[in-house]
């Protein structure tokens, strides 16, 4: 194993010289996260205390143990994966690329779908009401709330058509529900590409025919504006 390896550490804190914010009903000074290498170090926010500190998340009740996890599953993808070739300087980068969550990414065009079909069955006032404030609730407490609150039938319409949807928002939710029941509810980009394999076997048990090949051709969409998956 290159030396490289060996010098880089990390480590997360709260950043005390911050106003605290509110996360899970406490207020918390923001987390940050510190990179070191060769005696010199690199400091930045935490992707996933801003991601989880977000109203429509609070009900995930998603804990600081969860997003220091998160943090190392990152952090140490980015060493391991660039062990003999480190830089420092590039270290910032390639943490906004490999942290994204993916559902965090398709939640808003999840919920401009859902709109359309609310109306398509002659909800226009929850449709609306939806839309309102849509940064107020996730995507998928809403698809569980319309679970429980829609007529079976038009459930049953939901589920079917949101497969015929590019937007594989449902889907990938479905399957990190699977693997962690207990949270986070989070799909790294960086998971992504370690588990694609593991991702096809799933949408192919849930019979979501040509999921697999949308899932990609979202994610490229998604991702070639900015960079991403090249």
């Amino acid at each position: 194993m290159a030396k490289e390896f060996y010098d880089v550490s990390y480590k997360t804190y709260h950043n005390e010289r911050i106003k605290p914010v509110m996360f899970g009903g406490v207020e918390t000074h923001p987390l940050y996260v510190q990179v070191i290498y060769d005696r010199k170090s690199v400091f930045f926010k935490s992707y996933y205390f801003e991601l989880f500190s977000q109203p429509k998340y609070a009900f995930l009740g998603t804990s600081i143990q969860q997003i220091n996890e998160l943090e190392s599953r990152v952090i140490e993808y980015i060493i391991n994966t660039r062990s003999e070739r480190f830089y420092l300087n590039d270290m910032i980068r390639h943490y906004k690329k490999e942290s994204r969550d993916l559902l965090d990414s398709f939640d808003g065009s999840f919920k401009i779908w859902l709109g359309d079909f609310l109306r398509g069955e002659g909800l226009p006032g929850l449709a609306a009401q939806m839309e309102s404030n849509p940064e107020l609730v996730a995507g998928i407490r809403l698809w569980d709330d319309l679970k429980s609150g829609l007529k079976p039938e038009v459930y049953e319409r939901m589920e079917e058509r949101v497969f015929e949807y590019d937007t594989p928002y449902i889907p990938l939710a479905w399957y990190i529900r699977e693997k962690f029941p207990d949270g986070p509810f989070c799909l790294p980009a960086f998971e992504w590409i370690e588990e694609q394999a593991e991702i096809e076997i799933f949408l192919d048990s849930i019979r979501w025919g040509n999921g697999f090949e949308k899932v990609i051709r979202a994610i490229w969409h998604l991702s070639r504006p900015k960079g991403y998956f090249p």
